[in-house]
């Protein structure tokens, strides 16, 4: 029996945490990880460690592990295999579209912008360029960039969240990062966008930990209008 949801209306999944193939992970692996969701009475949880960490590992041994701890487990927790990707400046994904088919969770992340004058336009021409190409599912933490958290104007706000929701990409609610903004997750219920809550954990106990999520979405008074990811929703990405 599931222990009790403490994050009641929010999902028991959590779709973005890192294992020990990220090299920025202090203390998660994914048999933590898949232990710890376990513990917390998560209903699913995805591997997604970064891509380029990945393919430096390689991406059939880190496919494997997660199989293998899969099949293994018992708990009745649902386990995905994934990769935080980055988006390039193109709107590309950083690794081959053959590999990301393998998976069953992409998470796109725009990690690196140009600090030039037109910084704030050449966020929207990669971001239109990535919700509109059809290789990821999640967009990570959309105001997280550059290390950093970035205010964007309202308008192009909407537009990425117009772009996500007719692109059927959902946009996650990122506990590491505080990401997104109180504007941009009114702007997602008010377009309609689908979110999900993630812990991007990269420590055990961060895994499933979504008091930031709960007490924000309560604070904006919108809790009940939330439109959750389902996992039935990942098999809208063509693979």
């Amino acid at each position: 029996m599931l222990m009790k949801w403490p994050y009641a209306p929010l999902p028991r999944t959590d779709i973005h945490t890192h294992s020990e193939f990220s090299k920025c992970s202090v203390d998660t692996t994914v048999l933590g990880n898949i232990t710890a969701a376990t513990l917390k009475g998560l209903e699913v949880i995805a591997i997604t460690d970064h891509a380029r960490h990945v393919l430096e590992a390689g991406f059939e041994k880190y496919i494997e592990k997660i199989l293998t701890l899969r099949e293994s487990n018992s708990t009745g927790l649902t386990v995905l295999t994934g990769l935080e990707v980055d988006i390039k400046l193109d709107g590309e994904p950083e690794l081959s579209r053959r590999l990301l088919k393998k998976l069953d969770v992409v998470i796109g992340a725009l990690h690196n912008l140009p600090y030039v004058k037109s910084s704030v336009e050449s966020y929207r021409d990669i971001m239109v360029r990535a919700l509109r190409s059809n290789w990821f599912d999640v967009l990570a933490h959309p105001t997280y960039v550059n290390m950093q958290n970035i205010n964007l104007p309202i308008e192009l706000i909407y537009e990425v969240c117009e772009e996500a929701r007719e692109n059927s990409i959902a946009i996650e609610l990122n506990a590491n990062h505080k990401s997104p903004s109180d504007e941009f997750i009114k702007a997602c219920i008010e377009t309609d966008v689908t979110l999900t809550p993630v812990s991007d954990g990269h420590i055990l106990s961060s895994i499933g930990a979504y008091d930031w999520q709960f007490q924000t979405l309560k604070r904006l008074n919108i809790l009940k209008y939330v439109k959750w990811l389902t996992v039935d929703d990942l098999s809208k990405r063509k693979k």
